[in-house]
């Protein structure tokens, strides 16, 4: 275990505790009217300042809704990508904690990919490392996030992951994903003309 996790080991701590007293709380009526519509929106996303402007501490009340099972998958995926918006310690580790441990993929998907992909410019390192450890996963779901976000990480570290990660993916799915993403990544690179 690398020094950075061992330093989110609290706060991993402090986030389960959260969401165990979650689900203590009222259903659905203990979210904000306002954050509710704008996780309804479709082909939209909400800035941070609509966010903030909706509830008093929109990061927490993103992860209360990603963790409430009475609110429709539609609106808890969009939380939690949406908890990217805000690059603290806070809504890091929320994302590193759905992606880890929640019970339902598209939810540890979506957590994975807006992490890594979020975390990219602010904390390369980190999600280099997180990568490197989801990569070790035994669902493909997980790697396919992670490898998804790669495309987003300018480093010759994300290359190396996903050359090694080519050739010991038995996942015929995920070889795929792989290819497009050191594509799209070759293609970033050439010269614009």
């Amino acid at each position: 275990m690398t020094s950075q996790w061992r330093t989110m080991i609290p706060i991993l701590f402090l986030s389960i505790s959260l969401w165990a007293t979650a689900g203590s709380a009222e259903p659905i009526e203990r979210h904000s009217t306002s954050l509710m519509q704008l996780l309804r929106g479709i082909d939209t996303v909400p800035s941070p300042a609509q966010l903030s402007a909706a509830t008093a501490e929109p990061i927490d009340a993103l992860f209360l809704v990603a963790t409430d099972g009475n609110v429709p998958l539609y609106e808890r995926r969009r939380a939690v990508s949406l908890l990217a918006s805000f690059p603290t310690p806070q809504s890091e580790a929320y994302l590193t904690l759905l992606a880890t441990v929640s019970v339902e993929m598209p939810i540890r998907w979506i957590a994975a990919y807006s992490y890594c992909r979020g975390w990219a410019v602010h904390a390369p390192l980190h999600v280099l490392a997180f990568t490197d450890w989801m990569l070790r996963s035994p669902a493909p779901e997980e790697r396919e996030a992670v490898l998804l976000a790669l495309r987003y990480v300018s480093s010759d570290a994300a290359d190396t992951l996903l050359v090694q990660q080519r050739q010991r993916e038995q996942t015929p799915r995920i070889r795929g994903v792989i290819d497009r993403v050191m594509r799209a990544r070759q293609k970033a690179r050439r010269p614009q003309k």
